[in-house]
Formats: C-alpha cells, structure tokens, sequence
C-alpha cells in the first residue's frame, strides 16, 4: 500500500479523532513528512491547538548553514531572523519558538502551527489541515528559496 493511500485513509476524518488515537495520529504524521513537509530530521507533536514541528539536526544539515565544515552561529542566527521575519509577514500563521534558538550548539527549530487559522478546533477535517499546511509550507520554502537563496527542499505538492 502506497504512502497516499494511507493519507486519503485520514483525509475525511476530524483532528481531534486522529489525534486521540495513538496508531491513526502515527499514520498523519507519516502522512505528513510523506506529503507535505518531505524533511529528513522533523518530529511532530502537538498541544491544545497547534500542530508543532521540531526540525532536528538533519534539517541543518545543509552548506547554508555551515562555515568550513561546522554549524555557523551567524548563519543560524540568520536563518533564525529571518523566520522571524516571514511569521510576522504571515500574520503568525506559524509560529517560531523565541526559547530554543538554533546554534551550532542547538541544532534545532520548533514551529507551531496554531489550528485556529484554519477554523474552530472541533471541526477541522484532516484533508483541509493538509491543504492549508501544504500551501503555508510551499509559501515558506519559496520565500526563503527565492527571496533569501536558501535552497530548501522539494515543495512541489504531493496531495
């Protein structure tokens, strides 16, 4: 069976249910780095209402941020500011952790994407949550491939 085939399984179903069960929130989350995101190095969890993304080490992995072979502080910093930057241009349709900078030290990034700009809690469909992540995504990797010369991933739509 097919990756998307496990996606549409998801598609028409509720957040809420498929958050509360264990093995269906494993399957959206496969669906997830599958479909939208499609990073080597991202873990997913979630609060009340958001979705969060913990970009780990292998997502630095890049000669963007490095300098002679280790992890840049200044282009960390950089990569940092400028996410900045693009959440407040998006009107915090994402939501950048301010308490874990990325550093050659601390090679990693959360970002939370609040549930509420989609609609009420209750009421979002898995199908509309992939739609709405995979636009912000595509937007978010083609301003910082475009705009700022990270070269960034894949974007191109799956789903």
């Amino acid at each position: 069976m097919e990756r998307r085939d496990l996606c549409k399984e998801l598609a028409g179903r509720k957040y809420i249910e498929v958050i509360a069960d264990e093995k269906l929130k494993k399957q959206f989350y496969s669906c997830l780095r599958e479909t939208v995101f499609r990073i080597d190095g991202l873990s997913f969890d979630h609060d009340e209402n958001s979705l969060i993304i913990l970009f780990l080490a292998e997502f630095f992995d890049k000669p963007d941020f490095y300098w002679r072979g280790k992890p840049s502080d200044t282009r960390l910093k950089k990569f940092y500011e400028i996410l900045i930057t693009l959440e407040k241009e998006k009107k915090y349709s994402f939501i950048v952790d301010k308490f874990a900078k990325p550093s050659s030290t601390n090679l990693s990034l959360k970002l939370k994407f609040p549930l509420s700009k989609i609609g009420k809690l209750d009421d979002i469909v898995i199908n509309d949550l992939i739609s709405y992540l995979s636009e912000l995504w595509i937007w978010l990797c083609h301003k910082l491939s475009y705009n700022y010369g990270y070269k960034i991933y894949d974007v191109r739509p799956i789903w």
